[in-house]
């Protein structure tokens, strides 16, 4: 396996800093709401009752709701002292269309990286097999190459979600997406003279010149998702969720060739959740959820690595803290949660762990807003030299701001 060495920064709508970045089309972005990731990553459960990620929650709010989310990231291993982000994760809008219904739109990163991949070791050509002049005294030269990979953009998802409360303890939620975005791969292959010394050792050597080749992978595809809660003894709650896509078309487009059609088959997600109160301010969830990504297919990925389905377990708990002494703050809210999610790539036999903890605190202030932060810190295996001992932390704020926007009030 050619070693190399990595330098990944990431760009706008992305929570990805790690070596999964090198796999398929990039780390697919599962989890974005503070709230949820200090409760170990949960997809389902959060700090506060409003989810702007989970569409099944959303009838509980009777006002217009904007969210954002970000977060900032550090990453190390072995060979890499830190490697640094902070990233946008997720944007949203939406508002109530009746007393049990609300509408939602949201757009949130998929795959994205900016990303610079270089051989940490040179090839070497003799004179006798370099056909390549150097000079220009029409004599081949001996000459030494190695490649560099940079790559640009990404997928993204554009939604609209609808929010339905069924029952008094029962509420859906169905949310349609697009996926868009354009990938730019460009490999060049950098050439280098070299100078010898009378025993045959190097002595300098400089650039001479490079072939660059330039593809660039337009993505397309439809998605869809399903999830829901169930109330039962007032305390406990049952959540779950199925989504996915169709095929994902690709038009790549090479250097100087006709445009080449691809299609991968689509992902499938599913996912299952319970929350239990102890007591009224305390309580614990727990989940479980999987996700087969899309079709593999070594043409299209970026480094010819596949992409990675995932299999994940979250615990957490929470308390809650309303006897604040302070008329703008209703509450504090406390989690910590644990999680390990197992990547895998079953035709080679690829298992990749990966486990941490989070812990985070929510405020919800001036009755309709709530401001979440949490921390993560875990380690990663990787098939990757360079990302041996991988090590993270990511400190994620999440807001969540009610108004009454495009609501009517009665007189």
């Amino acid at each position: 396996m050619i070693n190399f060495i990595y330098f990944i920064v990431l760009n706008f709508l992305i929570a990805q800093s790690s070596s999964l970045a090198l796999y398929g089309l990039g780390e697919m972005v599962n989890s974005s709401d503070a709230g949820g990731i200090s409760l170990g990553e949960s997809r389902f459960f959060s700090n506060n009752d409003f989810i702007p990620t989970n569409s099944s929650t959303h009838h509980k709010s009777n006002q217009a709701c904007l969210a954002a989310s970000m977060n900032f990231t550090n990453l190390s291993s072995s060979y890499i002292n830190k490697l640094q982000s902070n990233n946008f994760n997720n944007i949203s809008f939406g508002f109530p269309i009746s007393e049990n219904q609300y509408f939602m739109l949201g757009m949130k990163p998929i795959f994205r990286s900016v990303m610079k991949i270089s051989e940490n070791e040179f090839t070497f050509l003799g004179s006798d097999i370099s056909n390549i002049d150097t000079d220009g005294d029409g004599i081949s030269d001996p000459v030494k190459f190695k490649s560099s990979y940079d790559f640009e953009g990404g997928i993204s998802e554009i939604s609209a979600s609808l929010s339905s409360k069924i029952s008094k303890n029962l509420s859906i939620g169905l949310k349609v997406g697009k996926l868009f975005g354009t990938i730019t791969r460009k490999d060049t292959i950098n050439f280098y003279t070299i100078n010898f010394d009378i025993n045959g050792q190097e002595l300098s050597s400089n650039w001479f010149g490079g072939e660059p080749r330039q593809n660039k992978f337009n993505c397309s595809a439809y998605t869809y998702n399903i999830d829901g809660r169930y109330t039962f003894n007032s305390k406990n709650i049952l959540a779950f969720n199925y989504g996915g896509s169709n095929d994902l078309s690709i038009k790549t487009d090479f250097d100087n060739f006709n445009p080449i059609y691809y299609s991968l088959s689509g992902f499938r997600e599913a996912g299952f959740g319970f929350k239990s109160f102890i007591y009224d301010d305390f309580g614990y969830i727990f989940e479980l959820n999987k996700n087969d990504s899309f079709g593999k297919d070594i043409d299209i990925n970026l480094i010819n690595k596949p992409f990675l389905d995932f299999s994940s377990t979250s615990f957490g708990i929470f308390y809650k803290d309303s006897f604040i002494a302070n008329n703008s703050i209703n509450s504090l809210n406390y989690s910590l949660g644990f999680y390990n999610k197992i990547y895998s790539y079953k035709q080679n036999n690829l298992y990749i762990n990966d486990i941490g903890f989070s812990f985070g605190v929510g405020i919800d202030y001036l009755n309709d807003n709530t401001l979440n932060i949490s921390f993560q810190s875990g380690f990663r295996l990787s098939e990757f030299n360079e990302f041996e001992d991988e090590q993270y932390f990511k400190l994620t704020f999440s807001i969540i701001s009610n108004n009454n926007w495009f609501i009517k009030e009665n007189e």
